[in-house]
């Protein structure tokens, strides 16, 4: 009996395996598509990121911040850093003097 459950088990483990390793090949394809997407209106995203740094509060800025790291991941999966790079100078530069903005950056490359 005990051969069987053996063999039971494993071949349990390998199907919760093969489910885990579906469930984050989706999900990975979902976030690239979402990335994709975003790459492509980009100039929307920018002015996104503008608009809520000038609102000047907590939630403005933690708005902008998502739509930064997400257009720094949306660049680098086209890879092209340095455009980024470049716009987000910029970015810094007209919000040089929102140090709790620069904060919720300062993990990003400049």
């Amino acid at each position: 009996m005990a051969p069987y459950i053996a063999t039971a088990q494993r071949q349990f483990e390998q199907q919760q395996a093969e489910a885990l390793a579906k469930k984050l090949a989706i999900e990975k394809a979902e976030k690239e598509q979402a990335l994709i997407d975003l790459y492509n209106q980009r100039d929307h995203y920018w002015q996104q990121a503008h608009e809520q740094a000038d609102r000047t509060c907590p939630t403005g800025y933690d708005a902008a911040s998502r739509y930064l790291h997400q257009l720094f991941e949306a660049y680098q999966l086209h890879d092209n850093a340095a455009s980024f790079e470049q716009r987000f100078k910029r970015f810094v530069t007209a919000n040089s003097r929102r140090k709790a903005l620069l904060n919720r950056l300062s993990d990003l490359p400049k």
